[in-house]
């Protein structure tokens, strides 16, 4: 339920929930055996199931479930301590248990849930603050908790808490005169 990702050459951890407390603490390490707890309080709430990674020479925390509820809303930060709010509300809804991974010099949201739904959608974002949806006729169940991945110039999704569960692959081959730049 925390964030966890490699980034300017340390590890982070942040987040997460204790014993039904969400926390809003971050951590980094240069070598995973001794770890140094971030100065203060973060501008965010506390909270869990959010997408944590490295892009564009920054590290980005994307939405989640906090002490208030779930969250679309971006931030990112260049050195773990000074955290910039990209957008409050992006355009997509609100969620936890969602992926974000990096493929084409853009930032690619994949599924999740608010709590009562779950999604498939699929988004992309060049600077974080301004998405476009993905549409396709065909796409994979509502899931969230899932895993993706890039991995031969596609984005592929793994398992995920779907209903019913299942163990389904699913690769996003997006033809390149898709993109505009």
């Amino acid at each position: 339920a925390c964030g966890f990702q490699s980034f300017g050459g340390k590890l982070w951890l942040m987040g997460g929930v204790n014993g039904g407390t969400q926390l809003q603490d971050i951590w980094s390490s240069e070598d995973g055996t001794h770890w140094t707890l971030g100065p203060g309080v973060f501008p965010w709430y506390a909270r869990s199931h959010m997408a944590l990674l490295g892009f564009d020479g920054a590290l980005w925390l994307i939405g989640g479930a906090d002490t208030v509820g779930m969250r679309q809303d971006v931030w990112r930060t260049v050195d773990g301590r000074q955290w910039e709010l990209v957008t409050e509300h992006a355009p997509w809804a609100a969620r936890r248990g969602h992926r974000v991974v990096v493929w084409n010099h853009k930032l690619w949201l994949l599924g999740g849930s608010d709590g009562h739904t779950e999604f498939n959608d699929v988004w992309c974002s060049a600077d974080g603050k301004e998405w476009t949806r993905l549409t396709a006729a065909t796409i994979w169940k509502e899931r969230h908790e899932l895993s993706a991945l890039v991995f031969q110039d596609k984005i592929w999704i793994f398992g995920g808490h779907a209903k019913p569960l299942s163990n389904e692959v699913w690769s996003l081959d997006i033809p390149k005169d898709w993109f505009k730049d």
